[in-house]
């Protein structure tokens, strides 16, 4: 007999807390190519976060992963606006480049920030550009969405580069130890359907001109 398949965990998302979603390319391929892609991306994001109510704080788009940091008093609103980001962009690849089958993984990753780590995050993922072999476009560059502001937090010191690339590996809660054990993470096998490629690939932080 075939292997029975198990279900996969519920995802466990709480109102109001930011959260760092991520998403990758289903096989080894680039889905955003030039930096026309990069930029109808970064609108197509911010405009279905409006549409669902979601707080979209910051975005890094690399060519085979996104990252966002956004929050939202809806937990249901964050499946809302990445199924129209994903499927609006799987359209668009498709009739661009052909092909069939997937494009992103159906199981994104949402890690649970506390308030006064999210600066961190944000001065972590600015790094990744200069850590790449392949640097950004020279015309793209870092900006924070003029729609939403981050809470307040240091820009460093709180943590360590090393360790929220660490936790974003682990997919765990990106916090205070006490804060942290408050969300339940998925299990390590949807953890295992949802990981992204290396971290080290070059990271396109856009300009919302």
């Amino acid at each position: 007999p075939g292997e029975t398949k198990m279900p996969r965990s519920a995802r466990q998302i709480s109102p109001d807390v930011v959260y760092l979603i991520s998403n990758s390319c289903a096989g080894n391929q680039n889905l955003l190519n030039n930096y026309s892609e990069y930029r109808d991306f970064g609108y197509s994001c911010r405009d279905a976060a409006r549409q669902c109510n979601v707080l979209l704080y910051a975005y890094a788009l690399m060519s085979q992963d996104v990252y966002f940091i956004v929050r939202s008093s809806d937990p249901e609103s964050y499946g809302r606006w990445m199924r129209k980001v994903m499927i609006s962009h799987a359209l668009r690849f498709r009739a661009n480049y052909g092909g069939r089958g997937a494009v992103w993984q159906g199981r994104y990753a949402a890690i649970p920030v506390q308030d006064s780590y999210v600066a961190p995050v944000l001065s972590y993922l600015r790094t990744l550009p200069h850590k790449s072999d392949h640097p950004p476009h020279s015309t793209q560059h870092w900006q924070l969405p003029d729609t939403a502001f981050p809470p307040d937090g240091p820009e460093g010191g709180i943590a360590s580069h090393h360790w929220i690339k660490a936790c974003v590996a682990r997919r765990t809660p990106i916090g205070d130890l006490g804060w942290s054990r408050q969300y339940t993470m998925p299990s390590s096998r949807d953890e295992q359907r949802s990981r992204p490629n290396s971290l080290e690939q070059t990271t396109q932080f856009l300009d919302h001109d």
